[in-house]
């Protein structure tokens, strides 16, 4: 007998000679050839919908498909054939082999294709600007040929307000990313800058201590500074830090600028810098404190806006 198998739009279509006409949905059809016997099945319940030899399948024009490897390659276009098997034992030679396919999982592009007969097709990598692309007998290593700058934190709300008070107040509000190192995530060499601006006031001679901090640590520091009279103007602190060396106790080299417009209308500014010990195996986060030296209501200073970012 006959049997024909072929696509019909979503269906597979199986017209076996002496047997009413099968429309299967193609997520349903799977084969198997066991020997010279192939078998067209259920994917879901396993029920068999129609079997035959080896050389009684043909396609839709009525034609012999003929041998086994292809009979394996037509119905691997005509039969969904995730899960199916060929297995060959005539004549004791033995042998078996079986036709899958493949498929991506999981967020983002996928790099298979498609599978046409028994060939499994997959996209290649091309590099992107700034991307090259190399490659080892198992490994595709996708490296950026471009400076590693990335942004890290952006604060969108303006600081705690410190006023009328000796106590020493993180000042750097809240925001978009994170202020926070992951444990074991520094290595030597990374780089790190900083940008804080805000507003100040305060009277001819008041002072104040600026600290660049990483919880209770102190990377760096103004010192007491004494401020010339300011009312309600511009001040900012530009911070790099560069990691030395890693582990319990890492080193942090930490360099940086305070500055501050005077009601005179020119700039004062003071230069920090300082190496501190650091513990790189647990996590790490940047504070910015201010601490008046006397508590007075004409002493003011916040924070509109703090950037942290990777340079290197």
């Amino acid at each position: 007998m006959a049997m024909k198998v072929y696509i019909n739009g979503d269906t597979v279509e199986i017209d076996k000679t002496g047997q009413p006409l099968l429309n299967i949905p193609r997520n349903k059809a799977i084969y198997r050839i066991e020997n010279d016997e192939v078998t067209i099945f259920n994917n879901e319940d396993r029920t068999i919908y129609r079997q035959d030899d080896i050389s009684s399948i043909q396609n839709q024009a009525g034609t012999a498909i003929g041998k086994l490897q292809d009979v394996v390659k037509y119905l691997s276009k005509s039969v969904v054939v995730r899960g199916t098997s060929v297995t060959r034992t005539t004549g004791g030679t033995g042998g078996t082999g079986e036709a899958n396919t493949a498929s991506n999982v999981g967020a983002g592009e996928g790099v298979f294709k498609q599978k046409v007969g028994v060939d499994l097709e997959f996209k290649s990598l091309v590099a992107g600007t700034g991307i090259t692309l190399g490659s080892t007998a198992d490994e595709i290593t996708i490296n950026s040929t471009t400076a590693a700058l990335f942004g890290l934190f952006s604060q969108t709300a303006q600081g705690a307000t410190v006023t009328n008070t000796t106590t020493e107040t993180d000042i750097l509000g809240t925001g978009v990313g994170s202020l926070t190192v992951p444990a074991n995530f520094f290595k030597v060499g990374d780089a790190y800058h900083a940008k804080v601006g805000g507003t100040i006031s305060a009277q001819n001679g008041d002072e104040i201590t600026i600290r660049i901090k990483d919880g209770a640590t102190v990377l760096a520091t103004t010192g007491l500074i004494s401020l010339q009279a300011v009312t309600a103007l511009a001040w900012e602190i530009e911070i790099d830090f560069t990691i030395r060396t890693i582990g319990v106790s890492g080193q942090i080299f930490t360099n940086g600028n305070f500055a501050y417009n005077r009601n005179t209308g020119s700039l004062e500014g003071f230069v920090f810098s300082d190496v501190q010990t650091i513990d790189t195996t647990v996590i790490n986060t940047l504070m910015v404190t201010a601490e008046w030296n006397q508590a007075k209501t004409q002493d003011i200073i916040f924070t509109d806006m703090t950037t942290l970012y990777k340079t290197y």
